[in-house]
């Protein structure tokens, strides 16, 4: 039996045709990966801890929610990169992003992380402040940081945090632990340690303490 032959009698089976079909689709997706996508797409993208950073592992599908009865809090990432507002300060200009967060779960988030990318500045290093603002109007500052000055022989315009991000993983970062100490102390009159509040920052931050 020829070449021709066998195959003639393979797609005449059900299960040759459809192995057959199937080979075909997975020629065709592979010439598509190959003509679309760069050749380091593996290495760069997908093998790429940075790229899945906010995609952790531990984090179940928001599909799962409905087979729970109380439905968990979805996964969310903000991105900006123009400001929403820009304000003159002697310091020099202010700039402002605004994220507002919808959460009616009464499950507290997993964790909370801020990322760093493509920083730049012509003269004066910036500084960066991030502060949550809950809705029974009470405000703290969780996160307080200095982008890296001028080296020496550097010429501005400066740029940082370009091929290596600064990710900040404000669940466990000991400056949010220790806003959060304070915020407990100024607004609840509730003192705890550093022990105590470390893994339940989040609890905290979206909660009232009982």
């Amino acid at each position: 039996m020829n070449r021709a032959n066998a195959l003639r009698e393979l797609l005449r089976s059900g299960p040759g045709f459809g192995g057959v079909s199937l080979l075909g689709l997975l020629i065709v997706v592979a010439l598509y990966v190959l003509l679309v996508f760069p050749l380091d797409f593996g290495e760069s993208q997908w093998s790429s801890p940075i790229v899945w950073v906010d995609n952790p592992k531990a984090v179940p599908p928001a599909w799962t929610n409905s087979f729970r009865r109380e439905a968990r809090p979805h996964h969310r990432v903000f991105e900006g990169t123009e400001p929403q507002t820009v304000q003159m300060a002697r310091s020099g200009p202010v700039h402002s992003w605004r994220f507002p967060l919808i959460y009616a779960s009464s499950h507290p988030p997993t964790f909370l992380a801020v990322t760093l990318a493509d920083v730049k500045y012509a003269e004066r290093p910036p500084l960066v402040l991030i502060s949550l603002k809950r809705p029974d109007g009470k405000q703290l500052r969780i996160y307080r940081h200095t982008v890296c000055g001028p080296r020496e022989g550097e010429s501005g315009p400066f740029l940082r945090y370009g091929q290596t991000p600064l990710r900040v993983q404000l669940s466990t970062d000991e400056a949010t632990v220790t806003a959060v100490q304070n915020f407990l102390a100024d607004e609840f009159d509730l003192r705890l340690d550093g022990a105590q509040i470390g893994g339940r920052v989040d609890r905290f931050l979206f909660g009232v303490p009982t």
